[in-house]
């Protein structure tokens, strides 16, 4: 999240409590080859990170919609762009690709304890939904606080339905596990 990179790159100071949760997972992490770039921002430069290494097999982008526009596009023809272009990336080095993406809400007075995001609620871009080969929704209501409710919304191969399905959130851990 942009708050730990914050911590990382020192432009935020750790409380005692920030400290403990990343000692904690270190130890979880440790032997694994994480990289953090907080500068990839656009197609061009994620390409030009992946070229120089080769052993990357996740890219994680966190909130698509502030990734760069390429020349001349902006909006959601920019999203469109940016849409495909990780899904290039995806098949042209043979990598996962996850795309962090905002949703659309109702506005509180008009939304109901039992609302739900929806494809449609993606935010900017049905392309968001067409694109990529796996969409997954995530909800964490009000009427379920401690639960965090997970639906496949797009499944290419198979398995996408109207079902969610719920597990145990842990904030204070930023851990998800069986409800």
């Amino acid at each position: 999240s942009r708050y730990v990179l914050s911590l990382l790159y020192g432009q935020l100071l750790a409380t005692p409590a920030d400290e403990q949760r990343l000692r904690r997972v270190a130890e979880l992490a440790a032997g694994v080859p994480l990289t953090f770039h907080h500068d990839l921002s656009s197609i061009s430069a994620l390409d030009r990170a992946l070229a120089s290494r080769p052993e990357t097999r996740l890219i994680v982008v966190d909130q698509v919609h502030h990734m760069v526009a390429p020349a001349g596009a902006s909006g959601i023809a920019a999203l469109e762009t940016n849409s495909r272009g990780l899904v290039e990336i995806a098949g042209r080095y043979e990598i996962a690709v996850v795309g962090i993406c905002q949703v659309n809400r109702p506005e509180t007075r008009d939304r109901t304890r039992e609302w739900r995001p929806t494809r449609y609620s993606l935010r900017g871009s049905e392309q968001l939904y067409h694109d990529p080969a796996v969409v997954l929704l995530f909800h964490r209501g009000e009427a379920t606080p401690g639960t965090l409710e997970v639906q496949i919304a797009k499944g290419r191969m198979g398995g996408d339905g109207p079902q969610w399905w719920p597990f145990a959130y842990h904030p204070e851990w930023c851990r998800v596990g069986d409800a």
